[in-house]
């Protein structure tokens, strides 16, 4: 029996298999037959399917019709004549039904004379073409606002706490870019530990760091001068303790700055887990910053001009009342009640012989002090005076 008259007598079967929706049996039934037919029946079937799904029942019959009087193999008229069904199958849909997405697969090109212009295929394949085009237009828009932020200005605010009172935040010109910021070029990468520039990509594939020991945070020219580095780590560490060890290493080396330099880390890393492990160690190992003190009373407070000084100078001469002493009951130290902390004003020192305040030193103003040193003058020059004798005394004027 050949092909053609076995796929014929197939066809009731498949059709009462697709009328059942049992789509899995259809497709084996059909594969089955399929597997040795030649190409011209498989051609044949194809377009007999493809026109029952494009075009209109009535359209679809009267084309079957004519390609099976036109054929000249009688297996291909038979085929055709099979698949000319009496009533309409329902394989035709309206552009109004059609479905929003191609059913032969998705990106498969459709020829336009087998798709009218107002169908919804033709639209999605056009919204389809059109996409590409809108998101690459997005990712540069992204890119182009991306670049054209002032970096330093959107991130201060989350890092630096102590920022600049009479910097701008606002608007820098009426296009909202800072020409001045956007001028300068970004370090991308974590800054060499020795002579602070950006490194290569190469700076941080080195052996050391493909053996498992951490990176030394060096650049190539600085490795090569042997300058000192971050420590090798144990092999098994975690990228916390490759952050801590960079950390620990900058405040060692740093000095007064290592806490602006951290701040810098912070605002480099993108990874929020570095982010935290560097807030941690700064929070655990920097020594904490004095708050300012606090005057509720607004009032200036004068430091003392000597530290020696005595802020409220007592006389020393004085002779404690006896009766009062002895009157008044011992206190011990540990029963006195604290006293209340008040902003009091500090007195200025005065000076104990005249009470001035100049330059008050060991309880001697600017001139007492001068008096006093011109009195231990004298004494010396009367006596280099009486040893000589011939030194005369000359009347007083």
């Amino acid at each position: 029996m050949s092909t053609s008259k076995v796929l014929i007598d197939a066809l009731p079967m498949l059709t009462d298999l697709i009328l059942d929706r049992d789509l899995s049996a259809a497709r084996r039934k059909i594969n089955s037959v399929m597997d040795g037919a030649a190409p011209i029946v498989q051609t044949t079937f194809g377009r007999c399917v493809a026109t029952l799904e494009q075009y209109p029942y009535k359209t679809a019959k009267a084309r079957l019709a004519d390609a099976a009087q036109n054929a000249t193999d009688p297996d291909v008229r038979a085929i055709i004549e099979a698949f000319t069904p009496p009533t309409d199958p329902g394989f035709y849909l309206h552009p109004d039904n059609a479905p929003t997405e191609s059913r032969y697969g998705h990106g498969n090109y459709r020829a336009p004379r087998d798709v009218e212009p107002t169908s919804r295929a033709r639209q999605y394949r056009d919204q389809r073409q059109g996409a590409p085009r809108d998101s690459r237009q997005a990712r540069k828009d992204t890119k182009a606002a991306k670049y054209f932020t002032d970096k330093d200005t959107a991130s201060r605010h989350a890092v630096d706490v102590t920022a600049q009172p009479n910097r701008r935040e606002g608007t820098t010109y009426g296009t909202g870019l800072d020409y001045d910021g956007a001028a300068v070029t970004d370090v991308r990468t974590l800054p060499c530990v020795s002579c602070w520039i950006e490194r290569a990509n190469n700076d941080t594939a080195t052996e050391r760091v493909n053996a498992g020991r951490g990176d030394d945070g060096l650049c190539l020219n600085c490795r090569e001068t042997n300058q000192p580095g971050i420590p090798e780590l144990p092999a098994p560490h975690t990228r916390a303790t490759a952050v801590e060890a960079r950390c620990a290493y900058i405040a060692q080396h740093t000095g007064k700055a290592a806490r602006e330099v951290l701040r810098s880390e912070h605002r480099r890393y993108a990874d929020p887990y570095a982010k935290a492990t560097i807030e941690y160690w700064v929070d655990a190992f920097m020594p904490k910053v004095a708050p300012a003190p606090v005057n509720t009373d607004n009032a200036p407070i004068e430091a003392p001009a000597d530290a020696e000084a005595d802020p409220e100078p007592t006389n020393d001469t004085a002779e404690p009342d006896t009766d009062t002493a002895t009157a008044a009951p011992m206190v011990t130290p540990a029963a006195e009640a604290p006293p209340a902390k008040t902003a009091t004003k500090r007195k200025a020192p005065t000076c104990n012989d005249c009470g001035g305040i100049r330059q008050v030193r060991k309880g001697q103003c600017v001139d007492c002090r001068n008096l006093t040193s011109s009195d231990k003058a004298k004494p010396a020059e009367s006596a280099d005076t009486a040893g000589d004798p011939n030194q005369s005394e000359r009347p007083a004027a």
